[in-house]
């Protein structure tokens, strides 16, 4: 049994995102937005709708099949991830309306992260598309639960590595390059905008 600090990380399951409750996807919402640079982005969105309840609709409820939720023992939503084969991520994001604020600048932003993001991303990649723990449960060892379970797909899907893309200033990018990432470029465009910079990394499986 696996104990880190006051856990014990086999009390805590990954499900995924299919078998999640209305709260469970709310929670994982809520820690998607919190996360990332995804309330600027969500506010003025077409839709009209307040920045938790769009994110819903864009981005976590298209992708509850590739969505797995880490829980504990309480069945609470600790942490999650969303990662798919190349061509999977694309289907879903192919198939999913772009209701997000339409003003030149977003446009702009969005066409050239596409470009950048896209570019040199194989169809044996397996794609970490998003990934957080909430702020209370991390340094408990649980991020590398879930890093194990990306590898685990990604293996089974025969992917030869796992690409993301991870914010500059964000703890998590020492953390990735701790567990073996390699940086494959830096998206300093970002940088006009959000005023932080997109790193792109992969790891080698």
């Amino acid at each position: 049994m696996l104990r880190y600090g006051a856990i014990t990380i086999e009390n805590f399951k990954i499900i995924n995102g299919t078998e999640l409750n209305s709260v469970q996807i709310h929670d994982i919402t809520s820690l998607h937005l919190e996360t990332g640079y995804y309330e600027y982005f969500s506010l003025k969105n077409k839709l009209n709708m307040e920045p938790l309840l769009f994110q819903s609709l864009q981005t976590i409820r298209p992708f509850l099949k590739y969505t797995y939720g880490l829980i504990n023992s309480n069945n609470k939503i600790v942490g999650f991830f969303i990662a798919g084969t190349k061509s999977q991520i694309e289907e879903v994001e192919q198939n999913t309306p772009n209701y997000y604020r339409d003003d030149s600048n977003t446009r702009i932003f969005f066409e050239r992260l596409k470009l950048l993001y896209d570019y040199s991303i194989l169809d044996t990649d397996f794609v970490l598309y998003s990934v957080a723990i909430d702020y209370l449960w991390r340094g408990k060892g649980l991020f590398k639960k879930l890093y194990n379970r990306v590898i685990e797909l990604a293996k089974a899907n025969f992917c030869k590595r796992i690409v993301f893309v991870v914010w500059a200033s964000k703890p998590a990018l020492a953390i990735y390059i701790h567990l073996g990432a390699k940086i494959m470029s830096k998206m300093d465009f970002t940088n006009i905008l959000i005023n932080d910079i997109l790193i792109k990394c992969y790891f080698k499986l």
